[in-house]
């Protein structure tokens, strides 16, 4: 092989492995956010991420806030409340 067709090989594969990359982008990105919906977004980049409208609909919906998680709300009386409470 000579010096153009190394350079040419080079240059395609560059532009595939940075291509493939930026075609999984908002995968990466939900992923390594933990995004509660990870596995829909990856579905969505897979099967509509080739349209300019699935990528950026899937890399919007990766990049959104994490929904805030509450504690569970504190139970002052229950049924243990309850059971202890009685007279005598």
């Amino acid at each position: 092989m000579n010096s153009n067709a190394v350079t040419a090989v080079t240059i395609i594969g560059l532009y595939l492995w940075f291509g493939t990359f930026a075609y999984i982008a908002p995968t990466i990105v939900a992923v390594a956010r933990e995004v509660p919906n990870r596995w829909q977004i990856a579905t969505l980049n897979l099967l509509l991420g080739w349209t300019l409208a699935g990528w950026i609909a899937a890399l919007v919906w990766a990049l959104r806030p994490k929904p805030v998680q509450y504690p569970p709300p504190f139970q002052e009386y229950g049924p243990a409340t309850y059971a202890n409470s009685g007279p005598g």
